[in-house]
């Protein structure tokens, strides 16, 4: 029996349906090769000219295998070829540099603990600090600029043109704490660009804690660093700091009242508390908009370089990126209930902060990063008694 006429039909409209899904599939597919040349050593080979037989002897990955891989690999943009020999494109190349803002590797580590924990739909009784250690520190180096790149400066840039009471302390020698530090990004930016700074910060999970350590005699800022591998609750310190960044996207529903509570009172009288927040579903962009539009000339008069940042993202406000924007708070808001921490739209946020003592200053949006999870900074203070 022959197909007729309806039955070819049906098959085309099954085929337009599924577009945007094919789309989908085959960019996990070509996420899962990038990861597994990665973890093999291939990409980093391929950082050098090379012939499929060197990168076979080099990775003791079969010559077929490599000769197929770099095909695949080329014809999705990643590497090139001249005559008998492979490297990365410049795209790539730059991507995968030990200094680039985010390293490759970490993008896509970054990447896939958050594909493994949207797989699970079910509730559980996982949190983001009982997960293991290699997806804690793979999520910590995946999470802002990193120290090591070459813009290490970047972050500090902005806050100084958002928070300039921070900046003010920090000039003249504040002590810092960061509660929730990861590998130290945020961290060793700000000693980095402020060198009166002395710090602390605050880990829990000792296998980033180490790469902290690792990083800070790197980058040479051991002598003005404390790394303290405990639990935030039980941070101790009276009238201590006067600045407190709080990485609170990690920090899951049951903790956050103690650690609140502990930074109010190891921060000095007048001393200042900022944390990043993600963007939700519901938020109303358009006064994003325009304030992104006045920091980007108060940035231009004051002859910051952030203006560019925040006129690009000015620029790039479209339908189709506020809709991008919201698919990926949909999905950031399943990823950490996951782990058991609450995405707070900015209100909750701040109603959070203040039932727990502080006065709330401002919320600033900052500009929008396909890498990034942060979408602005909440400043808050201890007030003096």
């Amino acid at each position: 029996m022959s197909a007729t006429s309806k039955e070819f039909l049906q098959l085309r409209e099954y085929i337009h349906a599924s577009r945007e899904l094919t789309g989908w599939i085959t960019g996990a597919k070509v996420l899962a090769l990038l990861s597994g040349a990665i973890d093999s050593g291939v990409i980093d080979a391929l950082r050098t000219k090379r012939s499929a037989q060197q990168i076979s002897d080099i990775t003791n990955i079969d010559k077929q295998i490599i000769v197929d891989l770099c095909l695949a690999l080329e014809f999705h943009g990643i590497v090139q070829k001249d005559g008998e020999y492979y490297q990365l494109t410049p795209d790539f190349a730059l991507l995968s540099s030990p200094t680039a803002a985010i390293p490759l590797s970490n993008v896509v580590h970054h990447a896939g603990v958050m594909i493994r924990t949207l797989q699970t739909v079910a509730p559980s009784d996982v949190s983001y600090t009982t997960t293991s250690a290699e997806d804690i520190l793979a999520m910590a180096e995946g999470a802002g600029i990193s120290a090591l790149s070459s813009s290490p400066h970047v972050g500090q840039e902005s806050i100084a043109l958002l928070m300039p009471e921070v900046e003010a302390l920090w000039q003249g020698g504040a002590h810092h704490l960061e509660v929730g530090c990861g590998v130290g990004n945020a961290l060793f930016g700000t000693v980095s660009t402020y060198p009166k700074v002395t710090a602390v910060g605050i880990e829990i999970d000792e296998l980033t804690a180490t790469e902290v350590e690792r990083r800070a005699r790197i980058l040479g800022v051991i002598d003005r660093v404390e790394l303290r591998r405990m639990d935030a609750r039980e941070l101790q310190d009276e009238g201590t700091f006067d600045t407190i960044q709080w990485s609170q996207f990690f920090f899951p529903t049951a903790s956050r009242p103690v650690v609140l509570h502990a930074m109010h009172r190891a921060l000095k009288p007048g001393g200042y508390l900022f944390m990043p927040w993600m963007g939700s579903v519901s938020n109303d962009m358009q006064p994003s908009r325009l304030q992104k539009l006045s920091i980007a000339l108060h940035a231009l008069r004051s002859g910051s370089a952030s203006y560019l940042g925040y006129l690009n993202d000015v620029i790039g406000d479209t339908p189709k990126r506020r809709k991008v924007e919201r698919r990926s708070a949909a999905l950031n808001r399943l990823l950490f209930t996951r782990w058991g921490v609450p995405v707070l739209s900015v209100e909750d946020l701040e109603s959070e902060i203040k039932s727990n003592g502080f006065a709330v200053i401002r919320s600033v949006h900052t500009p929008v990063s396909q890498f990034v999870l942060t979408r602005g900074l909440l400043l808050a203070q201890r007030e003096i008694a």
